[in-house]
C-alpha cells in the first residue's frame, strides 16, 4: 500500500510540475543563483512600488521558501492569501513554510483551505502531501494523504497510470 502512495504521488509531482531529474553542469549552479538574486531583487523593488503586488508576493515567497527561508516566506504568502484568498497555490504554500517552522496549527488551517478551494486537484494535494510528509503532522498529514488516495485513482489515467496500482 505505501508502494502504490509513493508511486502516485511521485507521478502526480512529475506530471504537474514537468520535473523529470536533470544533471547540471558545475557553472549552471552558479548561474541559477546569480539569476534567483537578480529575481529577488527586482521582486523586492516592485513591493517596494506596491506592496501589495501578487505577482511579487508570490514569485518572493517562492524564492524565499526554495531558499529555506520559511519565516519570510510565510510571512509574504501570508500577505498574498489575504489579497487573494481564493488561491489555493498559495495555501500550498503555506503548508511548505509551516513545516518549515514546525507549526501544525497553520499546516492544518491551510490544509483545510486547499482542500475547500481545490478539492479534486490530484496535483495540488499531492505537491502538499509530499511536502507535509517530512513533519511530524500526523493528523493533518494522514488527511491529505488519504485525499490524495482518494483522488488517484479517478485521476490515474489522466496521469498514464495503471489501474493495477
Amino acid at each position: 500500500m505505501r508502494l502504490r502512495i509513493a508511486l502516485a504521488l511521485a507521478a502526480a509531482w512529475v506530471a504537474a510540475t514537468n520535473a523529470y531529474p536533470q544533471s547540471q553542469p558545475p557553472g549552471s549552479v552558479k548561474n541559477e543563483q546569480a539569476e534567483g538574486e537578480a529575481a529577488k531583487r527586482q521582486l523586492t523593488q516592485m513591493l517596494e512600488h506596491d506592496p501589495n503586488n501578487k505577482e511579487a508576493l508570490f514569485g518572493l515567497g517562492r524564492l524565499m521558501a526554495d531558499e529555506g527561508d520559511f519565516s519570510s516566506a510565510g510571512a509574504l504568502f501570508g500577505k498574498y492569501v489575504v489579497i487573494s484568498p481564493a488561491e489555493p497555490g498559495a495555501w500550498a504554500y503555506l503548508i511548505r513554510c509551516a513545516v518549515g517552522v514546525d507549526d501544525p496549527k497553520k499546516a492544518a488551517d491551510a490544509q483545510r483551505q486547499i482542500e475547500t478551494l481545490a478539492p479534486a486537484s490530484l496535483a495540488l494535494h499531492a505537491q502538499a502531501a509530499c511536502w507535509l510528509a517530512g513533519s511530524a503532522f500526523r493528523e493533518v498529514t494522514n488527511k491529505e494523504f488519504e485525499l490524495v488516495m482518494s483522488l488517484a485513482p479517478s485521476q490515474a489515467g489522466l496521469l498514464g497510470l495503471s489501474r493495477r496500482l
